[in-house]
């Protein structure tokens, strides 16, 4: 409701950071929704998993194509995701991807982290991980991350 330019925007957003009401709202929220507010207090009360895979290039490029949706579903099927409602989440399950569209890599980067808990076989989301991660011999520009702005 306040009539305040763009720069009045973004100086009131640095000053609620600084200040620490950004965060203390935040933590508001998450202990609203039933969240574990330790988690955020500090980092070593979050799961870890037992193991981090690496995913490293197979041949010198750069990245070309992220399919989004594979990573999704591999994520799912890592335990970091759903595939029903019944599903159990694995807070620890997930990925980090470390390089990006456009990125240069060459043979053996790392390129992503899976972490994964080697109990269950994680073998075809690895697998699947790799494939969804395009490198082309030719530079890549990459997409610019805010397409337009809609007023």
């Amino acid at each position: 409701g306040k009539d305040i330019t763009t720069a009045e925007a973004e100086a009131e957003v640095e000053n609620v950071i600084a200040n620490g009401s950004a965060l203390k709202k935040f933590m508001e929220m998450v202990k609203i929704q039933g969240g574990d507010v330790a988690a955020i207090e500090n980092y070593d009360n979050l799961p870890t998993a037992k193991e981090i895979v690496a995913i490293k290039a197979e041949k010198s490029g750069f990245i070309s194509k992220i399919h989004c949706e594979e990573i999704g579903l591999s994520a799912m099927m890592l335990g970091a995701g759903r595939e029903t409602k019944e599903a159990v989440i694995d807070m620890a399950a997930g990925l980090k991807l470390l390089k990006h569209v456009g990125e240069k890599v060459q043979t053996g980067d790392v390129i992503a982290e899976i972490h994964i808990n080697p109990e269950k076989d994680n073998n075809a989301a690895i697998k699947r991980i790799q494939a969804a991660i395009d490198i082309a011999e030719n530079e890549v520009k990459p997409q610019p991350l805010i397409l337009d702005i809609i007023s």
